[in-house]
This record gives structure tokens, C-alpha cells and sequence, in this order.
């Protein structure tokens, strides 16, 4: 069989797909083909015993001990490699952590580490979106909160934007590629503006929002062009449906969780987009946390 003549006839989705499926083969079958030194880079290395339970390996190039797992967060780990895909399917399937730490046999304090060492993952890796063309651009707010810190229930005393509310800014392009980050507290400024947009919208672009003032100087400073609708809610092909769309779906997202730490709340923005944009545990167990 002429292989290289059946690949030159695949897409290129059916070649990345190729590319996963044997990916995945390996991971599965802990071939050590898929092994390699994580400070050199080099694949050349021989069994150095085992600690932990997982196999160790030595570079030969330059000497570095390592297991198949190191730079992961399953460096170190005493659970089976299987326990972690499980937990994540059961993740994905909307598991608290007390249900999850139940179904698997492990405890609370444990789901709750395991949670958050996936969404920083997620966080790390999956939040570097560039956007480009008709950006639509709009803030949301979420009551701020101290979950699990006892004594910490705060309640609104102010209606509408304030600094009892936190402030995401979401910018989406019509390609689904998507910006979303916490800003701070209250109305957004421009300085705020500049720290999420900065670097990640293309030059040209065109940002549509709403009357919102901070979006000017960002606009100006970044050659993009600015179309603010003002009193209307749709100019042309310009609106901020989209955005507007994705965070009603967004805030849906957060109302299973009963309450969101503020501190945590941009890994759980990652996961949210990482569902509307990909919603692959696949990819997500090889290419994120294996990768």
C-alpha cells in the first residue's frame, strides 16, 4: 500500500483526525514511542526503574530523569491513568465534585484539586484566541462571591454596574473565535480595555459596541475601526448579537454551579468556551494535559 499517495487524498480535518487517532492509540497503550525528554527534547532514552508506579526513564543525551507524565499534571499522581479520563467524562457530564468524589471512591479534597488542575490547564492553553474582522465587544457582570469561605455572603446593595459586581469582557468574531476575561469590578475602563483586548485583536478589524466610551482609545491606539451603536441595535451587517448571545448562555452555564469564587472565575470562562468552541475530552485529556 502507497501510503503517502492515500494521504495526499485525505483533507485536511481527515488528517488531523489521522493525527489524534494515533495519538490517542499511543497514549492509551503507554507506547514509549510517545515519550520523549522534556528538557532536551530528545527521544533517545532507556528504563531507569519505576517510582511512584510509573515508569522512569533517563535521557541519554543529557541525563535528565523523567517519567512518561512529567510537565503533566499526572506527574506524580498515585492514581491510575484511566481514574483521570473517567473523572474528566464525568466533569463534562455536569458532576458536582462531591458526586464525582463519590462515583470514583475518592475523596472530596481530592475532586476538588483534580477540578481545578483541569480548568488551569484549560485556562493555560485554551484562552490565546486572536480575533479578527467584525468583533462584537460587550461587558457582563456576576455578583462577586467568596464561595466557600465562610462568613463571606455578600449581597447587592446597588442595581445595575457597580463594585459589588464583577466584570467579564467578551469579544467574539463571526469566525466563533472568542476573547473572554475578567476586567475588574464596575463600568470598564479604558486602561481595563487594553489589558483583555490587547494583542489579540488583528490590526483592521472592525470592533463594533455599544455607546460605552472606554472602547475609543483601544480602537484608535490598534488601527482598528470603531462602530458604536448607539440607541440602535443594529447597524448593517454591525451588531452585538452574537456577544450578547453568548452571554446569556454564559451566565445559564454558571447557574448549575450555584455560585462561582471570584478568584476561580476565569478557569471556569475557559471552560465555558472550551464547551461552545470544542467539547472534545479526547482532545482535551491528549493534546491539552498530555501535550
Amino acid at each position: 500500500m502507497d501510503l503517502q499517495a492515500l494521504l495526499k487524498t485525505l483533507s485536511q480535518d481527515e488528517k488531523q483526525a489521522l493525527i489524534n487517532l494515533i495519538k490517542t492509540e499511543g497514549m492509551n497503550n503507554h507506547n514509549e514511542a510517545t515519550v520523549y525528554c522534556p528538557k532536551c527534547g530528545c527521544f533517545h532514552f532507556v528504563k531507569y526503574g519505576k517510582f511512584k508506579g510509573h515508569q522512569k526513564y533517563k535521557c541519554v543525551k543529557c541525563g535528565t530523569y523523567f517519567t512518561e507524565y512529567h510537565n503533566t499534571i499526572l506527574h506524580l499522581t498515585k492514581k491510575k491513568f484511566d481514574l483521570w479520563k473517567s473523572y474528566i467524562c464525568l466533569m463534562f457530564e455536569g458532576k458536582t465534585i462531591k458526586q464525582a468524589a463519590e462515583q470514583l471512591g475518592i475523596c472530596i479534597q481530592t475532586s476538588f484539586r483534580w477540578r481545578h488542575k483541569i480548568l488551569s490547564i484549560l485556562e493555560q492553553k485554551f484562552m490565546n484566541d486572536t480575533v479578527k474582522g467584525i468583533v462584537e465587544a460587550d461587558e457582563t457582570f456576576l455578583l462577586e462571591a467568596h464561595k466557600g469561605i465562610k462568613g463571606n455572603k455578600k449581597q447587592v446593595r446597588k442595581r445595575g454596574q457597580s463594585n459589588e459586581q464583577t466584570g467579564i469582557l467578551i469579544a467574539v468574531d463571526r469566525s466563533n473565535n472568542i476573547i473572554s476575561k475578567v476586567y475588574g469590578s464596575g463600568k470598564i475602563s479604558s486602561d481595563e480595555v487594553s489589558k483583555v483586548l490587547k494583542g489579540h485583536v488583528e490590526e483592521k478589524s472592525t470592533l463594533v459596541t455599544d455607546g460605552c466610551t472606554a472602547y475609543r482609545e483601544f480602537a484608535k491606539n490598534n488601527q482598528l475601526t470603531l462602530k458604536q451603536l448607539v440607541k440602535i441595535r443594529k447597524n448593517g451587517v454591525y451588531h452585538i448579537n452574537n456577544c450578547n448571545a453568548y452571554q446569556a448562555q454564559l451566565k445559564k452555564f454558571f447557574r448549575k454551579f450555584n455560585g462561582v469564587s471570584t478568584k476561580y472565575l476565569n478557569r471556569y470562562l475557559a471552560w465555558f468556551k472550551f464547551i461552545r468552541q470544542k467539547n472534545d475530552i479526547d482532545f482535551l485529556f491528549n493534546e491539552l494535559i498530555l501535550g
